[in-house]
């Protein structure tokens, strides 16, 4: 077992019941550029030593998380503070599965961390996965920028926002379906 909890051994704890317990979680999107991964994690633990109640829910492919736990177990970031999801591989399986361990674990998310070309688009999906009731505070971190990224950030940042009106806001499930279709489509 890693020092850290993935999100399927975060299924035991049971949900904090009394709403004064309850703790804020800052979400870190992954990336596959190590780097990338590294400066956000930073920028979460930075976030978190300013409010010391607030767990860290990192997100992305095994690669991905594992430059974050990497990161953390550098800075001496304590392993109960950090959930970790295996799971996404696209913003949208951020979006759903940080739900999903914020239900389960009752936290409340306060913050998203990604890179500065990632967050509005980010920021338009949590918004529709999360649902009216949530609101994030979008924390940039430093990212490098090529421009292959910069063109796909591009392609996606106008088509993500007109396919989202297709779901109601909060219609997790919906979204993830249509996305996990889409992915199967392009890439297998």
């Amino acid at each position: 077992m890693t020092p850290f909890p993935t999100s399927d051994q975060s299924k035991s704890p049971p949900a904090i019941t009394d709403s004064r317990n309850r703790k804020n979680a800052t979400l870190v999107l992954g990336t596959p550029v190590e780097q990338d991964a590294r400066q956000r994690m930073e920028r979460a633990i930075a976030l978190a030593k300013r409010y010391p109640d607030n767990i860290i829910v990192a997100l992305g492919t095994h690669v991905e998380t594992a430059y974050m736990k990497s990161a953390a177990l550098e800075n001496r970031f304590p392993p109960s503070r950090l959930v970790v999801d295996e799971n996404s591989k696209t913003t949208v399986d951020n979006a759903y599965y940080a739900k999903q361990i914020c239900h389960r674990l009752d936290l409340r998310p306060e913050f998203l961390v990604t890179s500065q070309y990632q967050l509005s688009r980010a920021s338009s999906t949590f918004k529709r996965v999360f649902g009216p009731n949530y609101s994030l505070k979008l924390c940039p971190s430093p990212s490098i920028t090529t421009t292959s990224r910069r063109v796909r950030e591009t392609i996606l940042r106008i088509l993500t926002p007109v396919s989202l009106q297709v779901f109601r806001r909060g219609d997790d499930e919906a979204l993830k379906r249509a996305s996990d279709k889409v992915w199967k489509l392009l890439f297998h």
